[in-house]
């Protein structure tokens, strides 16, 4: 059966897409509570009515893999790894503790390494149309992490729908595996569509 001329030109588009997609995302973006650390934030409410602040590494930990990947990407934007000069990175938090946040990205040594920096409540859509703007990066040139996959809570169902790689890290990113496969899946087999969650 012969295809419609609209179905040739939009195979023809996928066919290019595939052909120039760079091999590294050119924005990786990260969720905080429960995908970069833990707890989440809102569960630290006894501590904000006493009027204290977390500390990193005491009432907030990276998860272990979490460290050791943002410690290997801190190296190789230092470097002069050809493959990563061009890599953004970001956060996307969507936590009613903003200055928290900002706060704990400080003690971990973590604004350095991130270009771009979206802590708001609301709605992740939101969240990736800033970075869109601000970066002028391409949708599918971007892969996201986060723990909340769909429902009324969920970020990556809708972030996939604008052409992002999705990953989902339900339990956080546990060991720095999570990253490699991700970074493989992305170099490897994403064809740079629309709705893709890994």
């Amino acid at each position: 059966e012969p295809m419609s001329q609209s179905s040739q030109q939009q195979q023809i588009k996928a066919n290019t897409a595939t052909k120039t997609k760079k091999n590294i995302p050119s924005l990786i973006v990260f969720d905080l509570d429960n995908t970069l650390w833990t707890p989440e934030l809102y569960t630290l409410r006894s501590l904000q009515r006493k009027g204290g602040i977390p500390v990193a590494g005491t009432d907030v930990c990276l998860f272990p893999g979490a460290k050791a990947m943002l410690t290997k990407l801190a190296k190789l934007k230092a470097s002069d790894n050809s493959e990563w000069a061009g890599t953004k990175f970001a956060v996307a938090s969507r936590t009613s503790s903003v200055d928290w946040a900002h706060l704990l990205l400080s003690q971990f040594g973590l604004k350095d390494l991130m270009d771009y920096i979206e802590i708001f409540p609301g709605n992740k859509l939101q969240h990736f149309e800033k970075l869109h703007q601000s970066s002028q990066i391409p949708y599918s040139e971007m892969m996201f992490f986060d723990d909340a996959r769909d429902g009324k809570y969920g970020n990556c169902v809708p972030v996939a729908s604008l052409g992002v790689l999705c990953v989902h890290t339900p339990k956080g990113i546990t060991e720095e595996s999570i990253f490699d496969r991700a970074l493989r899946l992305y170099r490897e087999e994403w064809n740079g569509g629309k709705h893709s969650i890994v």
